[in-house]
């Protein structure tokens, strides 16, 4: 094989392989365009998160003399808000609140036989939070 051949041959494979990679590099205009649509949704959706109001499953937890504390009345209200719910508590004594709003809530805990029981503003600031309350007879 004669040089000349030879070198022509090496420069189309060099532009064949340059090429190669120039289009490996570069995306397909509607792979791009379906990223762009993925990204835009995600960022979309990440903001209507963050705007969101955070809401809490507040779990209150009554016992008296480390014995749970059947139907016990919970009242929950959220500080500086017109929020108020109302539990008895279970068989374990446990009162749960779902869908609370996060901020600072007082609470009170009352059952026959039993001190009246009182938090004022404790912080709610996590998905999920469990309050232990101790009450003592009368």
């Amino acid at each position: 094989m004669s040089k000349s051949i030879f070198a022509a041959r090496i420069a189309i494979f060099v532009a064949v392989v340059a090429t190669g990679i120039a289009v490996s590099a570069t995306k397909p205009a509607a792979r791009q365009e379906g990223e762009k649509d993925k990204s835009s949704a995600k960022k979309t959706a990440e903001a209507k998160k963050a705007s969101a109001p955070k809401v809490s499953r507040v779990t209150v937890e009554v016992k008296s003399a480390g014995q749970p504390v059947a139907h016990a009345n919970v009242f929950l209200d959220l500080d500086g808000a017109d929020l108020h719910r109302d539990s008895s508590t279970n068989s374990d004594g446990i009162a749960r609140f779902e869908g609370v709003p996060q901020g600072k809530i007082n609470l009170q805990v009352e059952a026959d036989g039993y001190k009246l029981y009182s938090l004022d503003a404790t912080a709610v600031t996590q998905p999920e939070v469990t309050i232990p309350v101790e009450i003592v007879k009368q």
